[in-house]
């Protein structure tokens, strides 16, 4: 009896939780877009997102915080694709090429600056071994077939990472 008494219990927690996630996100919708709205402006599409994730489904603001993901994930794939590929010019400047094709592995196809990446794996892979660009081809391949909420989530970090080098 206390085992059926705790689960109607833990039931009832979470059926007025989620009644309450959706009460707020309902009541917070505007607030919420705007600033999605402002983090794009501000080219903050990490801040973004994670603003958006867990918009519920039945609100009425869902079908917004969808176009501005799909609006995140464009705009965030181009500036992105030119971070990482400055990011990788300069690891390849430093003979860090292991590092270059690491940032390059997250290069869409789809993106303007995606022959410029491809040039640069290019340049690197005459001076690498053949294994480590397989491993370089094995990884893009595993990124290109990541949901494209996934892929965000990755570029976004890799571009917005600040790398330090102390020298003694």
């Amino acid at each position: 009896m206390d085992r059926v008494n705790n689960e109607q219990k833990l039931a009832t927690f979470f059926e007025q939780s989620n009644q309450k996630i959706l009460e707020f996100y309902e009541s917070n919708c505007s607030n919420v877009l705007n600033t999605v709205k402002v983090n794009i402006e501000r080219k903050e599409y990490l801040k973004a997102f994670d603003f958006l994730r867990y918009v519920p489904e039945p609100t009425t603001c869902f079908q917004e915080s969808e176009k501005l993901i799909t609006k995140i994930y464009a705009d965030s794939k181009e500036e992105s694709c030119r971070i990482l590929v400055q990011k990788a010019l300069s690891e390849e400047a430093q003979r860090n090429y292991t590092k270059a094709l690491y940032y390059l592995q997250f290069i869409d196809t789809g993106t303007t600056c995606y022959s410029s990446a491809t040039s640069l794996v290019n340049k690197i892979s005459e001076r690498i071994d053949a294994s480590v660009l397989r491993d370089f081809e094995m990884e893009k391949l595993k990124f290109s077939k990541l949901t494209d909420l996934q892929k965000i989530e990755i570029i976004a970090r890799e571009a917005n990472s600040i790398d330090l080098t102390i020298n003694d």
